[in-house]
């Protein structure tokens, strides 16, 4: 690349970060463009992100200018920022696109047509990294599923002293792919999550691929549902007959997936046996514990119950089958994955405990951001549940969480915030649930509100299966938002700041 033209497309994280790493290989003749003035985008990235592009253009970022549209030469780096970034991209050789820039975008394709060679971060990852990739993607449950592998995998490591593989988790869940390469040798063993994103245009699959299921979501990015299972698919579709797939039984598009994969494919389920592969199992003495049982052989083992774990809800409980046949493909054995599984607290905004308040027990689940991670909050409770629903369109379908919501006993009022909270109250109205009720302007009378309805024995699920909306950042803002009100007594008999 170093004597070709060279674009990127959005100052995110990611392309932020691969800026850094083009500068670091000699790489300079490079334009930065993005749609937001810099100081938007300083605004919207975190302090290292802004300190490190504030260093690529040498001082052009700085607080509170309003001249600094257009476009700006610096140290041999060009950068375009406003409305009309995207034009002229045909004068380029490469151009690498943020994972928010949706592959499909015409004047992408257009580029491409012309012979532009259009890659991403991820993509320029996977032709340099010289270790075997586990990659990670669903609709729910890839950053609990990838961060799992990367802890059994680590403490095997260490119970071990022979093991000679480093272990990496980047991608969404963890730091920037290429910022590792020069600490990643042939004998590492690295774990992906990879969005559908950033999997739409992958030119390559991972040794092992995980799906953890495919539902609805982003379809405010993609054009359709068919599009974004089709992006998904990527992880497979480049796998050989050496690789591994592991794919979730329950969900009929999973066999759609099986024949665009020549990979050894493993199962495992919530709700039935598998030939080969992991499965959920309810103890015959008490039918609400449940064991997941790992069968890669011609017998079963039990790798943990329910009770015994950090974690709540069957949709984890399908993410530990899932790592666990990882796991055992990687040679871990069954006493060491069943250890790591027991010492994993979770993630930060997935089903997080917050506190318990007068009995009444907080969850911050903020990173369901479509309805089929709320449908799985939802049924990993038996006690009565304030639920916390609602953020900012992206076009999908409510329909089965409103009949859960209406059907399900347990649910005892829907506090409702954002324009997706008014599309789902509106929803619960017409098929006669009337326990809904207006959030409020504030993270503040959101809790309150929440409050006022719970008794001791409730729990109080943020869990608005929805993006984020004006109120918050992202996700985390709002589930750090959340904790924060909750840690710091904001209650029904103490509403003072």
């Amino acid at each position: 690349m170093k004597d070709k033209k060279i674009a990127l497309l959005g100052m995110g994280l990611e392309n932020i970060f691969l800026a850094d790493f083009l500068i670091q290989n000699g790489i300079t003749d490079i334009e930065l463009r993005d749609q937001k003035d810099l100081l938007g985008i300083g605004e919207s990235v975190p302090t290292d992100a802004k300190e490190l592009l504030n260093t690529i253009l040498k001082g052009s970022l700085q607080q509170g200018r309003d001249d600094i549209e257009g476009e700006v030469r610096s140290s041999g780096i060009t950068h375009c920022f406003g409305p009309e970034y995207l034009d002229g991209l045909n004068k380029f050789d490469v151009i690498f696109r943020t994972p928010g820039l949706p592959y499909l975008t015409p004047q992408i394709q257009k580029a491409k047509e012309a012979g532009v060679n259009i890659s991403s971060q991820i993509k320029l990852f996977f032709d340099l990294c010289p270790a075997k990739i586990i990659g990670v993607t669903g609709t729910k449950g890839k950053g609990t599923t990838a961060t799992l592998i990367s802890e059994i995998l680590k403490k095997s490591k260490e119970r071990n002293p022979n093991l000679t593989s480093n272990i990496f988790l980047l991608g969404n869940i963890g730091s920037a792919a290429v910022n590792h390469l020069s600490e990643i040798d042939a004998e590492a063993l690295v774990i992906l999550e990879l969005s559908s994103f950033q999997l739409q245009d992958l030119h390559k699959s991972p040794y092992i691929s995980v799906v953890t299921n495919l539902g609805e979501d982003h379809l405010n990015y993609h054009q359709n549902l068919e599009e974004y299972w089709g992006s998904k698919a990527n992880i497979l579709k480049h796998q050989t007959r050496a690789d591994y797939a592991i794919l979730n039984q329950d969900y009929l598009s999973t066999f759609e997936l099986v024949s665009q994969t020549d990979a050894k494919v493993y199962y495992f389920s919530g709700k039935n046996l598998v030939d080969e592969g992991s499965y959920l199992k309810s103890q015959i003495s008490n039918l609400k514990n449940k064991e997941v049982i790992l069968k890669m052989g011609s017998y079963g083992e039990v790798v943990c119950t329910s009770n015994e774990l950090k974690i709540v809800g069957d949709h984890n409980l399908e993410n530990i089958a899932a790592a666990s046949i990882v796991a055992k493909i990687c040679g871990v054995q069954l006493e060491q994955i069943r250890k790591a599984i027991l010492e994993f607290p979770g993630l930060d905004h997935r089903l997080e405990f917050v506190a318990e308040k007068n009995g009444v027990k907080y969850f911050n689940d903020s990173f369901a951001t479509n309805p089929v991670a709320t449908l799985a909050a939802i049924r990993a409770f038996e006690q009565p549940v304030v639920l916390i629903v609602g953020g900012s369109e992206k076009n999908l379908d409510y329909d089965e969480l409103v009949r859960e919501i209406s059907s399900n006993k347990n649910i005892k009022y829907v506090v409702s915030i954002g324009d997706t909270g008014n599309r789902i109250s509106d929803l619960l109205r017409l098929v006669g649930y009337d326990k809904v009720l207006p959030g409020g302007e504030s993270m503040r009378e959101i809790v309150n509100t929440a409050e006022r309805q719970a008794v001791s024995g409730d729990v109080i699920l943020l869990s608005p299966a929805s993006a984020s909306f004006g109120l918050f950042k992202d996700y985390k803002d709002r589930g750090n938002q959340f904790k924060s009100y909750v840690q710091q007594g904001w209650t029904k008999s103490n509403d003072k700041i």
